[in-house]
């Protein structure tokens, strides 16, 4: 059965030198250490193997064929990849929310923060907690607050952007400036 995943490029579809195509790519065998196209489940997951979003592109997939994982974080290799649309930066960070709040369970990718964190040089923050709060390093950075649900409460997602999001300025869930003292810190980290 095959599932939805997303993979990075270098700019042009390229990967360890291979020439993806958009579309259906096939090769032969699939193990996430040495064979197959790999691609993760996780959006985040991408920033472990291109960090820089800006110079790389993130790609919407279908994998399907033999699949293989190897527990390390949510890559995958497969058989057969279907390269479907090219993922924005909104679009990316939507998807990496999306992803923590249908996976309520999982582990967190490294890069999200625990409560309280400020947008990365990638231009945005994904923030994770029962009060999340982010803040913005620059004028329009993108702000991802997913909001833990309590005992039997639903998880919910809060995107903030572009021309409501100031440099230097603390939001909440609601989009709301607010104040975060000195006790309140920045930690990032999976738990």
């Amino acid at each position: 059965m095959g599932m939805y995943v997303f993979k990075m490029f270098k700019p042009g579809l390229v990967c360890r030198d291979y020439q993806f195509k958009v579309g259906v790519n096939e090769c032969e065998h699939a193990t996430c250490v040495r064979e197959g196209f790999h691609a993760v489940e996780n959006p985040l997951d991408c920033l472990s193997y291109y960090p820089d979003f800006d110079s790389s592109e993130c790609w919407l997939c279908y994998a399907d064929g033999d699949i293989h994982e190897d527990g390390t974080d949510s890559k995958i290799s497969c058989t057969r990849l279907e390269i479907l649309r090219r993922l924005g930066k909104l679009a990316f960070v939507y998807e990496a929310g999306r992803y923590i709040v249908e996976h309520p369970l999982r582990p967190l990718a490294s890069c999200v923060f625990k409560n309280h964190g400020r947008s990365s040089s990638n231009g945005f923050a994904v923030v994770v907690g029962y009060d999340p709060k982010a803040q913005a390093e620059r004028d329009g950075d993108i702000l991802c607050l997913v909001k833990k649900g309590k005992e039997g409460e639903p998880w919910g997602l809060s995107i903030l952007c572009e021309d409501t999001v100031r440099k230097g300025k603390w939001y909440n869930f609601n989009g709301e400036e607010v104040k975060v003292g000195e006790h309140e810190t920045i930690d990032s980290g999976t738990d």
